[in-house]
């Protein structure tokens, strides 16, 4: 398991990469928003991304949708989707995310 990647407003650690699989382009690490914080809007021209949500709850939109996310629930965002995370709540939330066709650069901020 990797070191955990302080970010602006989250933070990530990088479980399994492609060589850890075996398998190209796919990238398995855990996502933090601390409580008040989030993830601005973004997106992957490439890029699926599941996520799986393990702890807290917080809004998680993905394109004109907001969903209000729970330990349990799991979503997919498409290639393309711009996607973001508002923790409103009081304690950190905290996401797996398996991501496929995965490559460095492939993250463009903002809306398209």
């Amino acid at each position: 398991m990797g070191e955990w990647i302080e970010r602006e407003d989250y933070r990530k650690k990088i479980l399994y990469d492609e060589e850890d699989l075996n398998s190209r382009g796919v990238l398995v690490q855990l996502v933090e928003v601390e409580s008040g914080n989030k993830v601005g809007p973004h997106y992957h021209k490439n890029q699926t991304e599941v996520y799986n949500i393990q702890r807290g709850n917080a809004i998680l939109g993905i394109d004109d949708m907001d969903f209000k996310a729970e330990k349990g629930d799991t979503l997919i965002c498409e290639p393309g989707q711009v996607h973001y995370v508002i923790n409103d709540s009081s304690e950190k939330f905290r996401l797996l995310v398996i991501k496929t066709n995965y490559e460095e650069g492939d993250t463009f901020w903002g809306t398209k």
